[in-house]
């Protein structure tokens, strides 16, 4: 189960105030247990168990917040976050994004010379698209790829400690603050995820860490499909990626039925598991804009949710440029000293000699194709 929420305004601001999605992730076998310990939680706090955790809310000041953390972390309950700081020069990068989805949707139509109903839809799509404020369009945008790096940490993840929840993905989405009557953000985001995250996997492939005590045979005999060299090829030509350094390296995944199969926009007071990301998104955004009496504290009790970047040098918890870049914000300099507490207290599955050594052979491997 993945259930994913978003904290902030999502617009540029004078003060680069954070916005955040995230999402947790929860293996099937442990879903009782965590709606339980959420219940537990309310218990405690005094709150109605069809009520849902609002203000004001707990933090690492609470005890039972704290053993709440806890038993989601044994439990093998995982976090990830995505985060942006938009300032008010720089929401052109906002407008150029959304232009740029709309324009490989344009050059796709041409390149793969659509017609009739599949030209229709897709053209719908782009009216949507280009109809969304921009507050929903970052929403989108950030969701999607909130998804494209969940999806490699938590197959490494639950490759040791639950294979058999790899069988199937459930994915449930926040519906919060979409009304009925505005479904554009539903359709979009429906349209454009499996294609943000084709292209992010065509440049950045999902990597693997095969030991011992990993064990992937339930995923991909779920979602592995045949090689098509050419079709490889024809889907990183219509979006102008060169794959020749990582072609003879790749291996096949299907992800329509892994992101679409099961998969809704629902509503939190009917989803306990949206309930809990509920509070974990809006304490790390709130942990980020220092709001709580004891950050780093907070920042230690979140990144023990979290599993550590498979990047080298980079953190736990991503943050999002909109200039078309997924990359850590060197220049937000007052938020690094929580990012370091989040990657020393998140789960290390990949180990500092294997992104070290992944780095290596990946630049040697860019020169040798030059």
């Amino acid at each position: 189960y993945i259930f994913i929420d978003e904290s902030g305004v999502f617009l540029p601001t004078e003060n680069n105030s954070c916005s955040t999605v995230g999402a947790l992730c929860v293996p099937d076998e442990a879903i009782d247990q965590v709606e339980r310990a959420l219940t537990d939680l309310k218990e405690s706090l005094g709150i109605q168990n069809e009520d849902e955790i609002k203000r004001p809310r707990p933090d690492c000041t609470s005890k039972p917040f704290e053993s709440f953390i806890a038993k989601l972390v044994s439990l093998n309950c995982t976090f990830e976050a995505l985060v942006t700081n938009i300032s008010l020069n720089e929401s052109e990068t906002i407008v150029q994004a959304k232009n740029n989805v709309i324009e490989s949707m344009k050059r796709y139509i041409e390149i793969e010379k659509i017609k009739g109903d599949q030209l229709e839809f897709v053209m719908n799509v782009i009216n949507l698209t280009d109809s969304l404020s921009l507050q929903l369009f970052q929403q989108v945008y950030m969701q999607c790829y909130l998804i494209v790096g969940l999806v490699e940490k938590v197959l490494n993840f639950y490759a040791k400690h639950s294979p058999e929840s790899l069988s199937s993905f459930k994915w449930r989405i926040d519906q919060k603050g979409i009304k009925p009557e505005e479904n554009s953000f539903e359709k979009v985001f429906q349209s454009l995820y499996l294609s943000i995250a084709v292209s992010a996997s065509l440049r950045n492939p999902m990597r693997l860490v095969y030991e011992e005590s990993n064990n992937f045979s339930y995923f991909f005999h779920s979602f592995n499909t045949k090689h098509n060299s050419k079709k490889l090829e024809n889907e990183a030509k219509l979006r102008e990626i060169d794959i020749s350094v990582w072609k003879n390296f790749m291996r096949p995944i299907s992800l329509q039925p892994l992101l679409a199969k099961d998969f809704s926009f629902t509503d939190s007071k009917t989803s306990k598991g949206l309930q809990i990301v509920d509070l974990l998104v809006s304490s790390t955004n709130r942990c980020l804009k220092r709001n709580f009496d004891d950050n780093e504290k907070m920042a230690k009790l979140l990144g023990g949710l979290m599993i550590n970047s498979p990047d080298y040098g980079k953190y736990a918890i991503r943050t999002i440029i909109f200039d078309g870049n997924i990359d850590h914000s060197e220049n937000i300099k007052e938020k690094i000293e929580l990012y370091e507490l989040m990657e020393k207290s998140s789960k290390k599955i990949f180990t500092e000699e294997f992104k070290e050594n992944l780095f290596i052979n990946k630049q040697k491997l860019e020169k040798d194709s030059v």
